[in-house]
């Protein structure tokens, strides 16, 4: 059994979006999630899965319920005008994240993000430990911190910063909104201006693809020659510990400072890099 905590001097939130008619199932099991909790305002909640995976949810400026499916924690949060900060304590993987509203701060160090965390509206500092799903924001996004990626990270406006240990098979993505399926492709994905102010990746790149203010072409697939401009793309800063395979692709209008082993000269005779 789980219990939630509250402090005397919090206040319950002016306005919070509706969470009516929004539904939540898990990416990799169809099985009706089970609500464990709902939360109100500004609280934290000591909770457990299933199979005995505790964790604690700290929860301000906003509403939130908690479910768990297929022993993963799964959240449908809703965020005050003020924005809403989650920190979730705990070693589990976390299914599906929907966010309506800014989310100011998301910070689940031990998490491993395997289904979607949508946020519809911007996103200040998400840091997880590792995303084999997807980050997906409509809006800008602050700062990103994480381990290894083999999945997607996409911003629909500018990036200031990711910190990522390594890129396996990811795409990473600004100025791009994916749509309903949440996926690249489909028809109703949206590509605009891009920009990442900085960008490190710490560990190896396999497979990859980073592209700022670009669309894919005919093909519908990034990082082959036919990718298109989407207007204004800059990606102004780009370190990589240890360089990148020849499978992997940096796509955008501009780069500005690109670090490797050795310093990549401007303009760039690299195939790995493209400016459109």
């Amino acid at each position: 059994m789980g219990k939630i905590r509250a402090s005397r001097n919090d206040r319950r939130p002016a306005v919070v979006e509706s969470l009516e008619g929004r539904t939540l199932m898990s990416v990799t099991d169809p099985t009706t999630p089970t609500l464990l909790i709902h939360m109100n305002g500004n609280g934290v909640y000591h909770g457990s899965l299933f199979d005995g995976t505790p964790f604690v949810m700290h929860l301000r400026n906003g509403a939130a319920d908690v479910y768990q499916i297929d022993n993963r924690l799964q959240l449908l949060v809703g965020a005050t005008n003020k924005g809403c900060t989650l920190t979730l304590d705990g070693k589990f993987i976390l299914a599906n994240v929907i966010v309506s509203g800014l989310l100011k701060n998301f910070k689940a160090p031990e998490a491993t993000l395997a289904g979607v965390l949508s946020v519809n509206g911007s996103a200040g500092t998400v840091l997880l430990n590792s995303i084999t799903g997807s980050l997906l924001t409509t809006g800008s996004l602050g700062k990103l911190v994480t381990g290894s990626v083999t999945g997607t990270v996409a911003a629909g406006g500018a990036v200031g910063a990711i910190t990522v240990g390594s890129l396996d098979n990811a795409t990473v993505l600004s100025g791009a909104n994916l749509g309903a399926n949440e996926q690249v492709g489909g028809g109703d994905d949206v590509y605009t201006v891009g920009y990442i102010g900085n960008m490190r990746v710490t560990g190896p790149i396999t497979s990859s693809f980073v592209g700022v203010g670009v669309a894919p072409g005919v093909d519908g697939v990034f990082g082959t020659p036919d990718d298109v401009t989407a207007g204004a793309g800059e990606l102004k800063s780009l370190y990589l510990a240890f360089g990148s395979d020849p499978n992997s692709h940096f796509t955008a209008g501009s780069f500005v400072h690109i670090s490797m082993p050795y310093r990549v000269k401007l303009p760039i005779f690299d195939p790995r890099f493209r400016a459109i």
